[in-house]
C-alpha cells in the first residue's frame, strides 16, 4: 500500500484507478497555507495566456509596486503536484526566499504558471509540457508591454514542475508546438533549476519499486496508455532525451534529496551522468536527510533549506546575466 499526502489531487486521481490502494498518512503531513504577498509587491493575477477548447490557461506577474521595466530580466516558476495537482500560488510556498530578493534587489521580473492538469479534461503530461512551453512563448510576444528582456529568462520548478522547467532550457523553437497564436516566438530559457523533479520517463528503471509516479506512467493518467499508446510521448516529456537530442548546452542546476520516495534522486543523478558525457553544464546537489520537498528524514538536512536557497540564487544571478 502506498502512502499519500491527504487532499493531493495525484492521490484522488491514482485512488481512481482499478487495483491501486492509496493511503493517506496523518494530518501533519498537509501543506500549510499560501505564503502572504509583501506590500512592496505587485501581482498581476491571472493573465490568460492561451484558451484550449475554451478553458482559460492563466500565470501570473510579479514585480515592484511602482517600478516601470524595461528590458528586465525574468525567472519562470512552474509548480508540482504530480502534474495533477498543484497551482501557481506555489512559487510563493516554495521560491519566496528567492524571488523577492531578485525583484527587489535585481530588478527581476517573476511569472508563475498554471498548466493543463492531467486527468481533467483529457489532458496529459505532453499537454503540460506544451502548456509551459506556450507561456514562455506569450511572455516574449508581450515583452515590450511586461517590460521582459526575451535573452535574459530563467525557468525554476519543484517536482513535476522541475522537469517542466528542464524543458523550457532543452527545446527548441519547433518543440512543443501549441498555440498557433503564439508559434514563431524564440522561447527558451537560458539556464534552468529542477528541485527534486523527474528528468527521463523512458527509464523506469530510475522509479524505484514504491514510486507513485511509477504507478501512474503505468496507467492513464499521465499518458495515452493501452493498445494505441504513443511512446513518443515518454520521450518528449523527458529533459534527457531534449539534452541528447538538441545538442543545447544551458547550464542546469539539480537538487534533490537522497531519501525521495516519490521521484528518487536517481533521476537527478541520471541526468547528470548523462549531462557529463555531453558536455553540459550541469550542477548537481545530493541533499543529505531529505525526502521529496525536502522534509527531514532521520536528521536534520545537509545543506540546510536556506542554504539550498541561497545556491538556487545565486545560480540564476550568475547564468541569467
Amino acid at each position: 500500500m502506498i502512502e499519500a499526502a491527504e487532499g493531493n489531487a495525484f492521490w484522488r486521481a491514482l485512488r481512481g484507478q482499478k487495483g491501486v490502494q492509496v493511503k493517506s498518512p496523518a494530518k501533519g503531513n498537509v501543506t500549510g497555507a499560501v505564503a502572504a504577498i509583501p506590500d512592496d509587491i505587485k501581482m498581476q493575477s491571472d493573465i490568460v495566456y492561451k484558451t484550449v477548447e475554451g478553458q482559460a490557461v492563466k500565470l501570473d506577474l510579479y514585480g515592484l509596486k511602482g517600478h516601470r521595466y524595461t528590458h528586465a530580466p525574468l525567472v519562470v516558476f512552474f509548480h508540482g503536484g504530480g502534474y495533477v495537482g498543484g497551482d501557481k500560488q506555489g512559487a510563493l510556498n516554495h521560491g519566496a526566499d528567492i524571488f523577492f530578493p531578485l525583484l527587489r534587489e535585481h530588478g527581476y521580473r517573476m511569472a508563475s504558471v498554471n498548466y493543463r492538469l492531467c486527468a481533467v479534461a483529457g489532458a496529459k503530461l505532453v499537454d503540460c509540457s506544451t502548456d509551459c512551453k506556450d507561456a514562455l512563448r506569450f511572455l516574449v510576444k508581450n515583452r515590450e508591454a511586461y517590460g521582459i528582456d526575451p535573452d535574459r529568462i530563467a525557468a525554476m520548478g519543484t517536482s513535476a514542475g522541475g522537469s517542466l522547467a528542464l524543458l523550457q532550457s532543452l527545446t527548441n523553437k519547433d518543440d512543443l508546438p501549441g498555440d498557433p497564436q503564439l508559434a514563431g516566438y524564440e522561447a527558451r530559457a537560458r539556464c534552468a533549476v529542477a528541485w527534486f523533479g523527474p528528468t527521463d520517463f523512458t527509464a523506469p528503471e530510475l522509479w524505484g519499486e514504491v514510486s507513485p509516479l511509477k504507478i501512474a506512467i503505468q496507467m492513464p493518467i499521465l499518458f495515452k496508455v493501452g493498445p494505441e499508446v504513443n511512446l513518443r510521448e515518454y520521450e518528449i516529456a523527458s529533459p534527457v532525451w531534449y539534452m541528447k537530442r538538441n545538442g543545447l548546452k544551458p547550464p542546469m542546476l539539480l537538487v534533490h534529496g537522497e531519501r525521495d520516495s516519490t521521484t528518487p534522486m536517481q533521476h537527478s543523478a541520471w541526468m547528470d551522468e548523462q549531462a557529463r558525457k555531453l558536455g553540459v553544464p550541469l550542477t548537481f546537489v545530493r541533499v543529505r536527510n531529505a525526502e521529496h520537498g525536502f522534509r527531514e528524514a532521520g536528521g536534520p538536512t545537509s545543506p540546510s533549506r536556506k542554504e539550498i536557497n541561497r545556491l538556487t540564487l545565486n545560480f540564476l544571478l550568475e547564468n541569467n546575466q
